[in-house]
């Protein structure tokens, strides 16, 4: 057997310590890539969730617009006005996404002078709440004197909204489907509306046959309410990841009131 020198030796050495240098050096590559890729699916984007309209929805009463509502991309203003007790004004704030970075509301801050005549409420998106790229939500906010302070009583409101990055992969969309029936006949051009807290969130009508189908119903509670003829009937779903089946059967005669308070 040959025997190798010291300057061979040196240099086999020197030549594993370099493999072993370019192993980890590839490993490390490739280690890097995977943690790029795994990034890339939800980090970068386009970041352009804002207020994109604000008019107002309804008012009973003598309530009135002092000015006309303001919006910046994350903040509405409101001046109102009240003549009696009763009075109310209700606005709709139109929140979009125009991103491609799903959102999530993180905070929502009313910010007014404290008084006990007037109260302020908000629904319809809520804290959690995740706003899709592409998609839009509608907060609801009223105004409502219910206390006496005198005519002519004013309020002012700004409603502050933050958002962050919604968690990957988000909520998962699901239809909810099933068929109407209207006394026990399937029930043609029949509505049918998802509410949340009394809001409308998605509606459809029937066919043909009866059979209706709403599609993108995000994961929650919610109720199912099914109208003809102005007679309805409600029932509580509760909606998950998975497709959700269930039929309604109206009765002529018979209204069962859409919110329970």
């Amino acid at each position: 057997m040959k025997t190798m020198t010291k300057s061979q030796k040196k240099g086999l050495v020197i030549t594993i310590l370099l493999v072993l240098i370019c192993f980890m050096a590839v490993a490390y590559m490739a280690f890097s890539t995977n943690l790029k890729i795994n990034a890339k699916g939800y980090v970068n984007g386009s970041w352009g969730i804002k207020i994109t309209d604000v008019n107002t929805s309804q008012t009973i009463g003598s309530a009135t617009n002092i000015i006309e509502p303001s919006f910046t991309a994350n903040s509405a203003t409101f001046n109102c006005n009240f003549i009696q007790v009763g009075d109310s004004i209700e606005y709709a704030v139109k929140i979009t996404n125009t991103g491609t970075i799903n959102a999530s509301l993180s905070s929502l801050v009313l910010n007014y002078d404290e008084n006990d005549a007037i109260k302020f409420t908000t629904s319809g998106f809520y804290v959690g709440d995740v706003v899709k790229a592409g998609e839009s939500r509608i907060l609801n906010v009223k105004a409502e004197y219910v206390k006496s302070a005198g005519p002519g009583t004013e309020a002012s409101l700004t409603v502050d909204l933050q958002y962050e990055q919604a968690e990957a992969p988000g909520e998962n969309p699901t239809t909810v489907s099933g068929k109407v029936y209207y006394n026990d006949v399937p029930c043609a051009k029949c509505l049918v509306t998802i509410y949340k807290d009394c809001v409308a969130l998605y509606e459809t009508t029937t066919d043909a046959e009866g059979n209706y189908t709403l599609t993108n119903v995000n994961p929650g509670n919610y109720s199912l309410y099914g109208t003809k003829d102005y007679y309805g009937t409600r029932q509580i779903i509760t909606v998950t990841s998975t497709p959700f089946n269930s039929d309604i059967h109206i009765t002529e005669g018979v209204t069962t009131p859409v919110c329970t308070s």
